[in-house]
């Protein structure tokens, strides 16, 4: 009678322990569920945030100028452009091992003089 007790207990310790693993192993894998969705909670909120400022900021006369600047290449009248010319040995570090020669970049100056309007592209008329 005994050790059918004793074999009884061990059975259901081992029971139990069976079960707090499995308990505590589910808890761990909703536990870090729940980070990362934390973490896209607070990504998604940031970008709202910037699609707000971005909406808020769009039609203002800063926001056109700032597109037709840098999207279009649009420049005011009378403004001074500089470019710089990419080599090829930049875009290739071990290109002088090669036979090439590594060339300094030069910068290109171009000037727009006043056109028609107060915006105008860089190789097109005004606007």
């Amino acid at each position: 009678m005994r050790v059918i007790a004793i074999l009884f207990f061990i059975i259901l310790f081992a029971v139990g322990a069976s079960m707090f693993i499995n308990q505590n192993s589910a808890l761990s894998r909703v536990t870090s569920r729940a980070e990362i969705l934390a973490e896209k909670k607070a990504e998604a909120s940031m970008a709202n945030e910037e699609a707000k400022a971005l909406q808020k900021k769009v039609g203002t006369d800063t926001f056109i100028e700032e597109m037709a600047r840098n999207q279009l290449g649009m420049v005011k009248s009378g403004e001074t452009i500089l470019t710089r010319k990419i080599n090829k040995s930049e875009f290739m570090p071990g290109a002088h091992r090669f036979g090439k020669s590594h060339i300094i970049s030069k910068f290109q100056i171009r000037s727009h003089r006043k056109s028609r309007g107060n915006t105008r592209h860089a190789n097109a008329g005004g606007l």
